[in-house]
C-alpha cells in the first residue's frame, strides 16, 4: 500500500470520520513517454535551468519557489515552509451539501482519490458510505491537497468511499450554440433513423467491465518499437485518409451495418 497524502476526518454535520487520503492513479503504467534526442547521435537533451540574469545555470538546490507580488518582488519559499504551511491546513473533507449523483455531469470530473478509514472510523465510515448508496446521493466538499484547496465529490464506490476532484465552472469551455446541430427534424434525422440507433444502442448495452478495455495504441507502439529493434532502420505508418468533410453520410445504411455485426457477434 502507498503511503497516504494525509491524515484527516471526513466531516458532516456534528460527525467526524477519521480517514486518511490516497491517490487514486496508477502512474507507472501511464502513457507512452519520449525523451527528446540530438539528431546527430542520439545523446539525450537536457533541460537546464538559467538564471535569468546571469545566463548561467542554477543547480536544484539554490532554487526556491517564489511568490509575485504587485511590484514584481518575490516573496519566497522552501519545500519546508511549503510543507509546514500544507500541515497547518485543515486537513478534513468537510462536506456541506448533498446532491443527486446524477447532477454531476462528466465534465466536472478531474482527478480520483479514495478514502480509507482508521480504525476508530470504521463503523462512521461505513454508515455514511450506505446511507449515500441507499439515497443515491454524493457529497460535495472542499479539500485542501498539498498547496492549492479544491472542490470535491464523495462518493460511494463498492466498499469503499472515492473522493474525486471537480473542476470549477469557470474552468471550463463550453461550444457556441451557433456550432451545434439543432433538433432532429432540422438537420433532417427521420423517425426510422432514430428507431434504428435505439435498437443498435439496445443490441451493443452491455454491464460495464472496465478489466476488458485495454490501451491498445500502447500495445501496438510498443509493438512496433520491438519490431524496429529487431529489424533497424525505419517503418512507414500507415495514414488513414478521413475523406471528404462535404460527403454526406448514409447513416441508415451504417446503422444497419452495425446492426447486423452486433447480431452476429
Amino acid at each position: 500500500m502507498a503511503r497516504p497524502i494525509w491524515k484527516g476526518q471526513i466531516s458532516f454535520g456534528l460527525v467526524a470520520i477519521p480517514v486518511l487520503l490516497f491517490g487514486g492513479e496508477e502512474t507507472s503504467e501511464g502513457a507512452v513517454r519520449f525523451n527528446l534526442l540530438d539528431k546527430a547521435n542520439n545523446a539525450r537533451i537536457r533541460n537546464q535551468r538559467i538564471n535569468e540574469k546571469t545566463g548561467k545555470p542554477v543547480e536544484k538546490e539554490n532554487i526556491v519557489k517564489g511568490y509575485e507580488l504587485e511590484d514584481g518582488s518575490y516573496i519566497t519559499f522552501s519545500e519546508d515552509d511549503l510543507a509546514s504551511l500544507a500541515a497547518e491546513s485543515n486537513q478534513s473533507v468537510e462536506i456541506t451539501d448533498f446532491v443527486d449523483a446524477e447532477a454531476i455531469t462528466p465534465s466536472y470530473f478531474d482527478k480520483p482519490y479514495f478514502l480509507l478509514p482508521e480504525k476508530r472510523g470504521r463503523k462512521a465510515y461505513v454508515i455514511l458510505r450506505d446511507a449515500l448508496k441507499e439515497k443515491n446521493k454524493v457529497g460535495i466538499a472542499k479539500v485542501v491537497i498539498r498547496t492549492r484547496q479544491y472542490l470535491c465529490a464523495v462518493w460511494p464506490e463498492g466498499n469503499g468511499i472515492k473522493l474525486y476532484l471537480l473542476r470549477y465552472p469557470s474552468e471550463l469551455r463550453e461550444p457556441k450554440a451557433d456550432d451545434l446541430p439543432g433538433t432532429a427534424e432540422e438537420v433532417g434525422a427521420t423517425p426510422a433513423e432514430l428507431d434504428m440507433a435505439q435498437q443498435l444502442i439496445a443490441t451493443m448495452t452491455h454491464e460495464f467491465e472496465p478489466g476488458k478495455y485495454r490501451d491498445e495504441y500502447k500495445e501496438r507502439f510498443l509493438k512496433w518499437v520491438e519490431e524496429r529493434s529487431k529489424e533497424g532502420g525505419e517503418r512507414a505508418v500507415e495514414v488513414v485518409s478521413e475523406g471528404d468533410d462535404s460527403e454526406v453520410i448514409d447513416i441508415m445504411s451504417l446503422l444497419k451495418e452495425s446492426m447486423a455485426k452486433a447480431k452476429k457477434a
